[in-house]
């Protein structure tokens, strides 16, 4: 035992000492408690049960790496504690937010695009918790990579789309102020001032709000003091005030008193002959007041006994007229009770007539409702056959290093499929479109898928430009279109890979091939004439189909699709998906793997095409045969 603690002594002491050039120095403290955590992680590692304890001590470590900059240290512990969660606790969350660490590593480092792919995993996690915060906190993650890799508009469609609705749905002030935030620092770095201006706005009127509110209780704190200090200074007044009237009072009553005694004392009897006299004046003064005032109230009675006759009259005049008016008034409700009552015996038998009609319609209803369910099942049916018919017995992953399928059927049934097989060292990828979609397209597809397994697989025949002649053939004869109207047909892609060779040979009619690497789109055009469909009405035109070979580089992707993708229509814009977005879309994320590409690809599908229905079966198929 002390042996092993010497040899882990030996192991922290030389680890930090290859990490100093990165990072700050780790102090003696920090490096006992790090080889704490790493005694207890060998002691635990050989117990599964235990593999939640273990995760969290390595944990632990890379959190202390990290914090000192030891970057490579930290990703070395980060990575542990992730393949312990994937193989033995398959916990989702820790995963995500190891990703998440992992991530901020790389973003430190500045490798932005390896940053990138480490928060794609937490944001995708995050997707399917639906927690608000912690979704547009990791939308957030991204958006900020996708600015430091220039890909404005990767940015603004995030925030906009995604974490803009969730801020205003919660109503949270602060998730609402970061988006705005981010968007006006966004369209600066793009170069557009007018958005710019306007998300700055935004943005600028929360952190207002935020400090008006922190001054706000600041001031209504300091009011509440002023006002306590205000009340008690005046209570203190009033009680001075108190206090002093009483005083005054008390000495005025003396001074009254001594002027009364001298003045009894100086008056003469005249003076008091003079006062008797005014005395007696005042007192008639105040019986003819008296009786003035009792003159002037029976002069005010009159007048209100008068103007009360008036208002009596003109009350009587009203009532007359209003009892007039309540006469006519309930002839005419009698008259108009009659046509009600006459009113209400038409519609009676209009509803009744209204009844009949509708327990007629509700039959025809329940005809009509049994024949669609008939019709329903049999399109679910077909359709059962139809994937029966294109699903493989291998999947296409078994034979390229990354590869994905977007099959999304218009209808029920469809009018596009694809095909793939192994011949040998070649593998062969097939996409059509049909004419027309539904059931009439789903008709040629079982026509399209029989000819294929008869020409490579039974007859192994691998060169593209031979196989659309053989189809091509095949699909007139089966619709005998050298001797009726039919004009229909397909488009169709084909590429053959050989892993020997490291060629891939291509052949199309009316469908393209486009090539991506290193951020570079191809395209690689197609044959002009279509399978089958009208032009074996034109005797004098030849058709020629043509093979051409690629040399396959590590990491190139290829794509082959129908018309329905870029022809998908966005009524608001009156314009339609076009070959040119599309190919900008796959230029951005032909560094993601399959899976995330093929969401991308949807997710863009989605949003350009909003609430409107789609408009025609959808098929793309993208693969890398060698790993880059």
């Amino acid at each position: 035992m002390k042996l092993r603690s010497f040899i882990l002594i030996l192991l922290v002491t030389f680890n930090s000492a290859l990490v100093f050039s990165q990072g700050k120095p780790l102090s003696a403290d920090t490096l006992k408690l790090i080889q704490k955590l790493q005694e207890d992680f060998e002691r635990e590692r050989a117990y599964p049960s235990r593999a939640r304890e273990t995760t969290d001590r390595l944990n632990r470590i890379a959190e202390i790496y990290f914090t000192a900059k030891h970057y490579e240290q930290a990703l070395k512990y980060y990575n542990q504690s992730l393949e312990i969660n994937k193989t033995i606790l398959n916990s989702q969350h820790a995963i995500a937010k190891i990703h998440t660490q992992i991530g901020n590593i790389y973003y430190d480092k500045g490798n932005y695009d390896e940053a990138l792919k480490h928060q794609i995993v937490n944001l995708e996690y995050e997707r399917t918790r639906k927690n608000a915060r912690e979704l547009v906190d990791a939308v957030t993650q991204v958006a900020l990579l996708y600015n430091k890799l220039k890909k404005y508009d990767e940015t603004i469609q995030l925030i906009e789309n995604e974490a803009l609705p969730i801020a205003h749905k919660t109503n949270d002030q602060s998730l609402l102020r970061s988006c705005y935030g981010t968007l006006a620092e966004t369209y600066e770095k793009q170069g557009n001032s007018e958005k710019q201006r306007y998300y700055y706005d935004l943005y600028n009127t929360f952190m207002v709000a935020e400090v008006n509110n922190s001054r706000s209780q600041i001031e209504r704190e300091r009011m509440q003091r002023e006002q306590a200090e205000l009340l008690k200074r005046l209570k203190e007044l009033e009680l001075e005030q108190t206090e002093d009237s009483l005083l005054k009072s008390q000495k005025q009553v003396v001074e009254l008193n001594e002027r009364e005694a001298e003045l009894m004392e100086t008056l003469t009897k005249k003076e008091m002959s003079m006062r008797i006299i005014e005395q007696e004046n005042n007192i008639k003064e105040l019986e003819n007041a008296k009786i003035s005032e009792e003159n002037k109230r029976q002069r005010n009675a009159l007048i209100l006994i008068s103007l009360l006759a008036i208002v009596i009259a003109m009350s009587a005049v009203f009532l007359l007229k209003l009892l007039r008016d309540k006469k006519r008034a309930n002839l005419l409700l009698t008259n108009k009770n009659i046509e009600i009552n006459r009113q209400k015996e038409e519609i009676y038998q209009q509803k009744e007539e209204i009844q009949a009609s509708r327990d007629d319609l509700t039959e025809m209803n329940k005809i009509l409702t049994h024949k669609n369910k008939l019709i329903t099942d049999s399109l679910t049916y077909a359709k059962m056959i139809q994937d029966a018919m294109i699903n493989r017995r291998m999947q296409l992953d078994n034979w390229f290093a990354e590869s994905f399928i977007i099959f999304n059927p218009r209808d029920i049934v469809s009018g596009d499929f694809y095909w793939y097989e192994q011949i040998d060292n070649k593998t062969i990828v097939i996409a059509a479109d049909c004419t027309g979609h539904g059931v009439p397209g789903a008709f040629l597809t079982f026509i399209g898928n029989s000819l294929l397994n008869q020409v490579i697989i039974h007859e192994g025949i691998t060169d593209p430009a031979t196989i659309l002649t053989r189809i091509d053939k095949g699909v007139a004869e089966a619709l005998n279109q050298e001797h009726s109207d039919n004009t229909d047909g397909m488009d169709i892609s084909i590429c053959v890979y050989d892993k020997n060779t490291k060629q891939l040979d291509f052949g199309g009619a009316k469908n393209s091939l486009l090539m991506v690497a290193g951020g570079n789109v191809e395209e690689v055009l197609a044959d002009k004439s279509s399978i089958g469909g009208f032009e074996i009405k034109r005797r004098n035109m030849q058709k020629g189909f043509n093979t051409k070979t690629i040399e396959v580089e590590p990491g190139t992707w290829f794509y082959i699709f129908s018309d329905g993708i870029v022809d998908q229509f966005d009524r608001r814009s009156k314009r339609k998906y076009s070959k040119n977005r599309f190919q900008t879309l796959l230029t951005n994320i032909q560094h993601l793997p399959s899976e995330i590409q093929k969401i991308e690809i949807l997710k863009d599908m989605d949003a350009w095409r909003g609430s409107d229905k789609q408009t025609d079966d959808i098929i793309v198929i993208g693969f890398c045969p060698l790993p880059a």
